[in-house]
């Protein structure tokens, strides 16, 4: 599958570089582009997307990526403003209808909103009064737009939820992976469904939500201002510290845990300061699984929403990968990893990267191809970039534009935030 985007996009690349801020185009032209692009955004039909994208070949050829960037960010954001609660609000991922909740505020302001997801617990069938009691603790209900999905729901009640058993590979159930990118579906939906801020998207959960908190920060750092998981185990990504780099984390705790122990969140804080996340742990003396550590909410969320996601390009990026599942490692998409069934303390992947200049450094080991996608603010790319795999030079030259696969790589994962403008498609030797 991969294998054909790869191809595909390579002959879809422009044949030219990429225009220069000296052509560029004009303050009317930048308008009109921005028009189809947003239109492009509101469709979720792909074929009709691509219809609609013929409509901007006069513009692509002349606009530069700092003007392209500029297009999406200023295009892409969604238009449903409905006050109050919203259920079974209904997207399509993995071929599959699914379903959230959704709160927004009484009245739209002037500003984008920041987006805050909960997972949502399978035993919770009715979850207004779960957001309920959140919006109250932390004085959101009209400063955010709240969702909480049915997926665990809906895998739940079908009889194919086997997260607790990590080593499944039972068929038809999907593995953590896969429920990390239902997950990223359902922001992605939200994102080009309402007035959304993409760099203030949070995720937090409580206990069974919590696990999945965790497990979204692993599996998509990129995404998040920051993630907030209380009273959760952490034992499933214990061995991955180094994938939490980029994110900043807030850990909510009680001593007295009965349910989850403490002692897994105290070990996990201990890992990441090892690798220099950013992460704070807070400590609840004789907190249980329930009650007052669940109230820590009231003095934490303050800290937490200041957060923003300012680092859209890290100049490092590193994680492990457990699934061919996984493809996007903030501005890596690799693929052709060996599918040996998801084995949550097995390693089949590794990335490594970093730039300097116009120059990426890359180590990739399980993966066979790689897209290293490319912004204005990484590099410039009006000057040859060069990118060096495993210690051999994989490219070298100017990078050509790719402004309609970028634009779909966006509406995949709801990010209207990080936007790409070029692409090098490369093969790991």
């Amino acid at each position: 599958m991969f294998t054909s985007t790869i191809v595909a996009l390579a002959l879809s690349l422009a044949s030219t570089p990429v225009a220069t801020a000296d052509e560029g185009l004009s303050g009317s032209e930048k308008k009109s582009f921005a028009k189809i692009v947003r239109s492009c955004v509101r469709e979720g039909d792909a074929k009709k997307r691509k219809k609609l994208w013929k409509k901007a070949k006069k513009y692509t050829d002349e606009a530069t990526p700092a003007q392209w960037e500029q297009v999406v960010r200023a295009s892409y954001f969604g238009e449903t403003f409905v006050p109050g609660y919203t259920k079974g609000v209904e997207f399509e991922a993995l071929g599959e209808k699914w379903t959230y909740t959704v709160h927004m505020p009484s009245k739209m302001g002037k500003e984008l909103l920041p987006l805050v997801i909960d997972p949502g617990h399978g035993s919770v069938t009715e979850p207004e009064g779960v957001m309920d009691t959140w919006m109250e603790l932390t004085g959101t209900r009209e400063s955010v737009v709240y969702i909480r999905t049915d997926i665990i729901n809906k895998l739940s009640s079908d009889g194919r939820y086997d997260a607790w058993s990590s080593n499944s590979t039972a068929a038809k159930k999907p593995n953590m992976d896969t429920v990390a990118e239902l997950f990223i579906a359902a922001i992605a939906d939200a994102s080009r469904r309402f007035p959304i801020d993409p760099d203030r998207v949070y995720v937090h959960g409580v206990s069974q939500t919590g696990f999945w908190t965790w497990y979204l920060g692993m599996h998509a750092p990129g995404r998040f201002a920051a993630i907030a998981p209380f009273a959760s185990v952490t034992w499933h990504v214990q061995p991955y510290p180094e994938n939490f780099k980029n994110v900043p984390i807030h850990i909510v705790h009680g001593t007295a845990d009965a349910t989850c122990p403490y002692v897994q969140a105290k070990q996990m804080k201990e890992k990441l300061d090892g690798v220099g996340a950013d992460v704070t742990l807070t400590t609840v003396e004789g907190g249980p699984h329930t009650g007052i550590t669940f109230g820590r909410w009231r003095t934490v969320w303050p800290e937490i929403a200041k957060k923003m996601r300012t680092n859209r390009y890290p100049s490092k990026i590193e994680a492990t990968l457990l699934s061919p599942v996984r493809t996007m490692v903030h501005w890596l998409q690799v693929a052709g990893m060996n599918d040996t069934g998801f084995q949550i303390r097995q390693k089949p992947g590794r990335v490594k990267g970093a730039i300097e200049g116009n120059r990426i450094t890359l180590e990739i080991e399980g993966p066979k191809e790689a897209i290293v996608w490319l912004s204005s603010e990484m590099v410039d790319l009006q000057q040859d970039v060069t990118v060096i795999v495993n210690g051999k030079e994989a490219f070298s030259g100017r990078a050509k534009p790719a402004y309609e696969a970028a634009l779909e790589l966006a509406i995949a994962r709801g990010d209207g935030g990080a936007v790409y403008s070029a692409a090098v498609p490369i093969r790991v030797k």
